[in-house]
C-alpha cells in the first residue's frame, strides 16, 4: 500500500532509462492525499491461480481483465509494472508547432507498455477549483486526465507522460487498469504502443473524451477532425457500382477459362432379337439376377453377335 504512493521528492532511478525534463521525471507515480487515501476503501485482486502463468499476456486472467496482480503474486510475475513504474526509455523535447513533445528513445515493440499517466490524483470538485485557478494564472494548457472517478491532474507535478501530446492517428492508446492496494474507483492510465515504434518518434495518443476542455487539433493527421476529443473525419466508405449488362457479358467471356466438355454422341438404341429375348427372360427366370448382372450379360449377347458377325 506504501508503494502505492509517490514520495514528494523523488528519487532518481538506477537505470538508463531516467529522464527528466525540469521538475518532471520518470520516477513521480501518482500520488493521492494521504489523509484522504487512508480512509478509502482499497481494491484487493486475486493473484493467479495458474503455476504455469506467467501473467505477460491475455491468457492470464488479470491481464485479459486489465487488473494488475497482487504484490504477493509469485516472484516471476511479468504484471506488476504499473506498481513498479516500468516505463520505456522516453525524453521530451521540442516540437516544430506544438510546443513540447514525448519522444521514443527505444525501439518499442507493439503491446508493451510505455509509461503510467502520473501526478497528483484529486477529485473531480477540487479540479474544477484547480481549473479556475490555472484560468486565473493565465495557465492555458490542461493536462487532467479522468481515472476512474477522480482525475489525475500533472499539471504542475508529475511524470512525463503529461508531455504526450494528441493525434487522431496515435501510436499509443490510454488503457484504464485496476491496480491492488489502490481506491475501488479509481483506475490507473496507462500508455501503451498500438505499433511497432521506431527510436526517435514522437510519441503521441487520442485524448479522446478524457479530456473535458476542447481544444484545436495541430496533429496534422490526413483525417484530423480539428478539435481534441472529436472522431477522426474518416471518408465514407465507397460502394462498389453494379456491373452493366455488358461489363458482365465482358467479364464473363474473360474470366471463363475453363475446358468445355465436348458434346458426346448418344449411344444407339439396341434392340434384343426374339431369339436374345428368350435368353434373356431364361437368364432371369433361373438365376433372378441383379440389374448390374442382368446388363451384363445383355452386354455379352450383343458382344457375341458382333464378334460371330466378323467372321
Amino acid at each position: 500500500m506504501t508503494n502505492a504512493i509517490s514520495k514528494l521528492v523523488p528519487t532518481v532511478q538506477k537505470n538508463s532509462k531516467y529522464s527528466s525534463f525540469g521538475k518532471f521525471n520518470t520516477d513521480v507515480k501518482c500520488s493521492f492525499d494521504k489523509k484522504t487515501f487512508n480512509k478509502m476503501e482499497k481494491i484487493d485482486l486475486n493473484k493467479c491461480v495458474d503455476a504455469n502463468c506467467l501473467c505477460k499476456d491475455n491468457g492470464c486472467v488479470n491481464v485479459g481483465t486489465r487488473q494488475e496482480c497482487p504484490e504477493d503474486c509469485r516472484s516471476n510475475c511479468q504484471n506488476q509494472k504499473i506498481r513498479n513504474n516500468e516505463h520505456a526509455h522516453i525524453e521530451v523535447r521540442t516540437t516544430v508547432d506544438r510546443g513540447n513533445g514525448l519522444y521514443a528513445m527505444e525501439f518499442i515493440e507493439k503491446g508493451k507498455l510505455v509509461t503510467v499517466y502520473c501526478g497528483p490524483v484529486i477529485t473531480k470538485e477540487e479540479y474544477k477549483v484547480r481549473r479556475d485557478g490555472y484560468l486565473a494564472a493565465n495557465i492555458l494548457d490542461f493536462y487532467g486526465t479522468r481515472a476512474g472517478e477522480f482525475i489525475i491532474d500533472p499539471t504542475k507535478r508529475g511524470n512525463l507522460a503529461r508531455f504526450a501530446n494528441h493525434s487522431c492517428a496515435p501510436n499509443m492508446e490510454a488503457q484504464k487498469w485496476q491496480v491492488c492496494g489502490m481506491p475501488k474507483n479509481y483506475e490507473a492510465v496507462v500508455l501503451v504502443a498500438i505499433n511497432d515504434i521506431p527510436a526517435g518518434t514522437e510519441l503521441t495518443f487520442d485524448y479522446g473524451s478524457d479530456r473535458d476542455e476542447q481544444q484545436p487539433c495541430l496533429c496534422g493527421a490526413p483525417f484530423c477532425s480539428g478539435w481534441i476529443g472529436e472522431k477522426p473525419k474518416l471518408p465514407p466508405p465507397t460502394a462498389p457500382s453494379a456491373p452493366t449488362a455488358q461489363r458482365r457479358k465482358r467479364s464473363a467471356t474473360k474470366w471463363s477459362t475453363v475446358a468445355k466438355n465436348p458434346k458426346l454422341e448418344p449411344k444407339p438404341k439396341r434392340v434384343l432379337t426374339p431369339d436374345q429375348q428368350k435368353l434373356v427372360d431364361g437368364f432371369i427366370e433361373e438365376y433372378k439376377p441383379s440389374r448390374g448382372a442382368l446388363a451384363q450379360f445383355i452386354d455379352s449377347l450383343f458382344l457375341n453377335t458382333k464378334m460371330s458377325s466378323n467372321f
